[in-house]
């Protein structure tokens, strides 16, 4: 008996550690916070309508129409944005590494740097490894561009060819010949803005900052309410008090 619970302690000093630092890294996500015009959301049991906000598995396809985009922001707050006409997949979503694909259209993405994890886009005859970057990806399926405005961007062609992209540099590449080199960045492309998204994050996911932040504004209007109670009925006694004869 003696036996049996020295080996049951040993087994709970071992697992707990390893418990204690599965729970310390955040799980990955990334949630669909909000769309314009016409997005349609397909997973692998079926096709939706896009409504927001929505957590994302891996295997779902997003397709936008003319005019519309749909906005993804992931667990360190990197975002990104799947432009008009465009067909986008999560490929994969794990503690250590994100995968998605633009089979064609626009990919604009605002990426934070995040130890020990890395973002790879996939494109039809390019791979981009991102490691905290602000880039474009733009692909019409048989060729495309990488436009990179700040960060490293690694780009490995379908031959195995790879590259190392700059901030202010151009990458193309098509199908059948894969990596056509890099260049400038065209004086007439700027950089696209960060989209805000606090509040489509706490309509997400209201995290405890928020939560206590919210609680505190919520104190705050119920004392300053109390406040205007008292003074409103001060100032009613004051008015119906009896006149001294």
């Amino acid at each position: 008996m003696l036996t049996s619970m020295n080996t049951m302690l040993a087994a709970m000093l071992v697992l707990a550690p390893l418990a204690a630092v599965n729970a310390a890294e955040p799980a990955a996500s990334v949630t669909l916070v909000s769309v314009t015009g016409n997005v349609a959301i397909i997973t692998p049991s079926g096709r939706m309508d896009a409504k927001p906000p929505m957590e994302l598995d891996p295997g779902t396809t997003i397709k936008t129409g003319e005019n519309s985009s749909a906005l993804l922001v992931m667990e360190n707050a990197s975002k990104m944005r799947v432009g008009a006409n465009s067909e986008f997949i999560l490929k994969e979503k794990s503690a250590g590494t994100t995968t998605v694909s633009i089979l064609r259209g626009t990919l604009e993405s605002w990426i934070k740097k995040l130890k020990g994890r890395r973002l790879n886009v996939q494109s039809p005859g390019a791979v981009a490894a991102v490691r905290g970057t602000v880039f474009v990806v733009t692909t019409d399926g048989t060729k495309g561009t990488v436009t990179l405005f700040n960060g490293e961007l690694h780009l490995t062609d379908s031959f195995g060819r790879s590259t190392i992209i700059n901030p202010g540099q151009l990458a193309s590449w098509t199908t059948d010949r894969g990596l056509a080199g890099t260049s400038s960045i065209p004086k007439n492309v700027t950089e696209p803005k960060e989209p805000e998204t606090i509040a489509l994050l706490k309509k997400a996911a209201p995290t405890k900052e928020l939560k206590k932040e919210k609680t505190e504004e919520t104190e705050e209007e119920t004392t300053q309410n109390e406040s205007n109670t008292q003074t409103s009925s001060s100032q009613e006694t004051s008015t119906v008090s009896p006149t001294v004869p």
